[in-house]
């Protein structure tokens, strides 16, 4: 009889029932599931337990708990698994292969074995991909406000994006620093339409929309502004008032004009925004591509044409006991509801296989 100790190192010998990798929100509900079944579970992530939902400062849309951070519902879903005398090995899975109905994962320092596997390795934040990006990050560049928002308490900052998370970013932001630029491409707003009602209470938020960031600027090794494509004749923020029954989603039809020339952070001989920080929030991409490469070449592991996972209603892929839970599947809403959903049918699904 194995005994699990949340202290020790795991047996490299043995074969566990489920292996999974990632300990955001879907991997651990997945071993919360497996737990409760009394299977041996390995639990992979690469940096820290909770993934994307700790860059929510406040999530309202969850089934009973209407406020609680995505800091607080990480921590409370791992002491769930604390408690079941589970531990989260700390190791990067760089290889999986499948020999003889057994999988294989490989890491910088050994090799584990398990009968099925669970992918819950989710996404990582897609990038502008502009010249001096990768040098920038940490050094004004962001992708996490309530990581990083607190460094820049009552300075001009900026966010881009025009979805959910980049208006829960832009809410997060107000409360900390001095200006927070909200930075669009287009005219139209993605974020639900509750957040787009609370922008409006923020004096303090200052929308720059049908424009793009061209140019980062740096100035002693850190962020200073950036440059923008089109010429700014005015800011926008949204109007403080009751909203109309029209519900065209173009945002300048709600907005009120503010002359450029009241803000000092803006260069409009230049049209250079003076700015501490950018925290970008354009969307999710897949990171696991490499890690999969064997089973797709040897197993033909089926993806989609941006590499996310394809599955079936049970969490399940094409090949034998391998599953895939929360936002690394092929599908079109990725939420935290929908993540532990995914988390909890993968385990079933994996108990299912191990019957």
């Amino acid at each position: 009889m194995v005994v699990r100790d949340p202290l020790t190192c795991y047996n490299i010998n043995m074969i566990y029932d489920i292996a999974i990798i990632g300990a955001g929100a879907a991997g651990m509900t997945a071993a919360l599931y497996a737990l409760r079944a009394n299977k041996t579970v390995l639990l992979l992530e690469s940096t820290t337990y909770g993934g994307q939902i700790l860059q929510s400062p406040l999530v309202e849309n969850y089934p009973a708990l209407p406020n609680i951070s995505g800091v607080d519902f990480s921590n409370n879903l791992y002491a769930q698994l604390k408690a079941l005398n589970q531990k989260i090995t700390y190791q990067t899975v760089l290889d999986l292969s499948r020999q003889n109905n057994i999988y294989q994962l490989t890491t910088k320092n050994q090799i584990y074995q398990a009968k099925t596997v669970i992918l819950a390795t989710g996404t990582i934040s897609r990038k502008l991909n502009l010249p001096n990006e990768s040098n920038l990050v940490g050094k004004g560049i962001a992708f996490c406000a309530t990581c990083d928002g607190s460094l820049y308490k009552n300075q001009d900052v900026a966010v881009v994006g025009g979805g959910s998370s980049a208006a829960l970013s832009a809410l997060y932001l107000s409360d900390i620093c001095k200006n927070v630029f909200l930075i669009h491409r287009s005219t139209h707003f993605r974020a639900e339409e509750l957040l787009l009602q609370k922008l409006e209470t923020r004096q303090n938020i200052h929308i720059i929309a049908d424009n793009e960031i061209k140019v980062l600027l740096e100035q002693d090794g850190l962020l200073s502004g950036i440059s923008l494509k089109n010429p700014l004749q005015q800011f926008y923020h949204f109007k403080n008032q009751e909203k109309s029954a029209d519900t065209d989603s173009d945002i300048i039809s709600k907005l009120d004009p503010i002359d450029s020339v009241a803000y000092s952070c803006y260069d409009k001989a230049n049209n250079t925004l003076h700015i501490k920080a950018l925290f970008i929030e354009i969307g999710r991409i897949f990171p696991s591509t490499s890690l999969l490469q064997n089973l797709i070449e040897t197993h033909n592991l089926k993806t989609d044409e941006a590499g996310f996972v394809i599955t079936n209603h049970r969490c399940e892929t094409n090949l034998p006991g391998f599953y895939a839970a929360g936002d690394c599947c092929s599908k079109e809403i990725r939420q935290l509801v929908t993540a532990t959903s995914d988390g909890a049918i993968a385990a079933t699904s994996a108990l299912d296989f191990l019957s």
